[in-house]
């Protein structure tokens, strides 16, 4: 399965954010958009190995016998 679209880099994201708190120091905002890329790439890192998951060839065949024991 191939991702043909070019997503925008997560600094870029992160630069475009508008949301500020009242008061909030120049300190804490680099920090919060830093924290933001993490954030972006992340997701994006879990999204790559789902797409890997869901692109496994199927697994051995489960016995006929086979019963969930609680």
């Amino acid at each position: 399965m191939t991702n043909t679209q070019t997503l925008a880099p997560a600094q870029q994201l992160a630069g475009t954010n508008t949301v500020h708190f009242p008061n909030e120091s120049a300190a804490y905002r680099k920090a919060r958009n830093a924290l933001l890329v993490e954030e972006i790439e992340l997701r994006r890192h879990i999204e790559r190995v789902a797409s890997q998951r869901r692109a496994l060839p199927p697994g051995g065949e489960i016995p006929r016998d086979f019963e969930f024991v609680f």
